[in-house]
């Protein structure tokens, strides 16, 4: 059954989970905007006092963070179990429900894509307690700057690589069913 770009969007609206997504995508992009005018002075005519430029850019980062960290929660436990299923070495056909390809590939690349799944989760960790445990007169920026890029760079990683192994996965399965299909009608004539 081949089904329309059009169908395909609508059925995948109607899901309310993945309104919450595109929710969430427009409050990343609405936000992060908001910054970026803010940083670079874009709004300086708009908001001349510098005070409530700073409050507006403070409120901000922390609308951005808890967006993150409501992301990072949703998604610890799966990720702690998938890595506690890595640590006690279970076989590799416990993450078949996760990742359908889990069989298909060597046990480092699942290993390191678990590792870096969970390494963006402690990253984001490390940020919200920065940034909701001290002002932000106070707060150890250090800190912020030195788990940003581990933050933004393994969840990236994590995200990218597993779409890339679903993609083999689903061309492999592909071109299995082709070759079945093939197989099949040669047998009948």
């Amino acid at each position: 059954m081949h089904q329309t770009k059009k169908a395909k969007v609508y059925l995948w609206l109607q899901n309310p989970f993945h309104w919450g997504l595109v929710w969430l995508g427009f409050g990343i992009i609405f936000w992060g905007g908001f910054i970026f005018l803010l940083m670079c002075g874009l709004l300086n005519k708009v908001i001349p006092d510098k005070n409530k430029r700073l409050e507006l850019m403070e409120l901000s980062s922390q609308i951005i963070n808890g967006i993150f960290t409501f992301i990072v929660l949703c998604t610890t436990p799966i990720r702690t179990y998938l890595f506690l299923l890595i640590l006690f070495n279970r076989p590799k056909e416990k993450f078949l429900q996760y990742f359908p390809w889990a069989t298909e590939r060597p046990r480092y690349v699942l290993v390191f894509l678990i590792l870096t799944m969970n390494v963006n989760v402690w990253a984001q960790f490390a940020i919200t307690t920065v940034m909701w445990g001290w002002s932000s007169s106070t707060r150890p920026f250090f800190i912020i700057i030195s788990f940003l890029p581990i933050a933004i760079g393994s969840g990236f990683t994590a995200g990218v690589l597993e779409n890339i192994l679903m993609i083999k996965h689903r061309m492999r399965n592909r071109m299995v069913e082709e070759m079945e299909l093939k197989v099949n009608q040669d047998q009948i004539f």
